[in-house]
């Protein structure tokens, strides 16, 4: 990729197609947190730091549209879990760059973005918390 990473470049995909059965089938994206289902809530606070945003979900469509919001579906059959997520967002995305998070995470601060965007290379860049296993290969 050959375009630095700015707003203009970057699609945000919002990973929002899972079962959630742990919830007990409740669909994580429209969860309130601070007042505000979750899935709009990220739209919000990405707005102006990406050009285009997509939602990889796979039920209520009509719910999204309704909010305004582009879907996508799994396009790959079986169940591979947020895998199928990626790989509908990555064909969906219409600039270089793809940003992708959970529908379910909990917070971001403001440096994310700029954060990734300053140590991406030709492969981009990925974030990761304390909790996450470094895995080497």
């Amino acid at each position: 990729m050959s375009d630095f990473p700015t707003a203009a470049n970057i699609t945000l995909g919002i990973l929002a197609g899972g079962r959630a059965t742990r919830l007990g089938g409740l669909d994580k994206a429209w969860l309130q947190q601070e007042g505000q289902p979750r899935v709009l809530r990220w739209r919000d606070r990405f707005a102006n730091e990406v050009s285009v945003i997509v939602v990889s979900a796979n039920r209520d469509l009509p719910r999204y549209a309704a909010a305004g919001l582009e879907v996508v579906t799994d396009e790959v059959g079986g169940d591979l879990g947020p895998i199928a997520g990626l790989a509908a967002l990555a064909a969906a995305s219409r600039t270089p760059w793809l940003l992708t998070i959970p529908v379910d995470l909990l917070g971001v601060d403001g440096s994310l973005l700029p954060m990734l965007v300053a140590g991406s290379g030709v492969d981009g860049a990925y974030a990761r918390d304390d909790d996450t296993p470094v895995v080497h290969h």
